[in-house]
């Protein structure tokens, strides 16, 4: 999974980007498959924005690799930064690192931004 993280944020320096000295980085929050849609994914989401303002983060990042929490990002204001396809992502040996993916799955970095 490190693989795929360091080759989705490739090439995008998000402190430069948004201009902050930190932020609040997820990449694992998972919901159990009998669990979805049930509002869950949302309101983890919005813990992370309780998180921030807590702690006074302006920014939270997310890599989200699957279509339920990319309309999550969505639908809570994410702005996209990067999207490329999971089928793509190689390793130091050109080796495929997930390649019985679906050829159409994507993986999203983006960020939110608050007050």
């Amino acid at each position: 999974m490190n693989s795929l993280l360091a080759w989705t944020q490739e090439g995008v320096n998000l402190f430069e980007v948004l201009e902050t000295d930190y932020l609040l980085k997820e990449f694992g929050l998972v919901v159990k498959r009998e669990y979805r849609r049930m509002g869950i994914g949302t309101e983890l989401f919005r813990t992370m924005e309780c998180m921030a303002e807590k702690f006074n983060f302006r920014v939270a990042a997310v890599v989200l690799d699957n279509p339920g929490s990319q309309g999550i990002g969505a639908k809570l204001g994410m702005t996209l930064l990067k999207e490329r396809k999971i089928i793509d992502c190689v390793d130091g040996n050109g080796q495929k690192v997930l390649p019985t993916t679906d050829s159409e799955a994507m993986i999203q970095w983006g960020y939110f931004k608050y007050a």
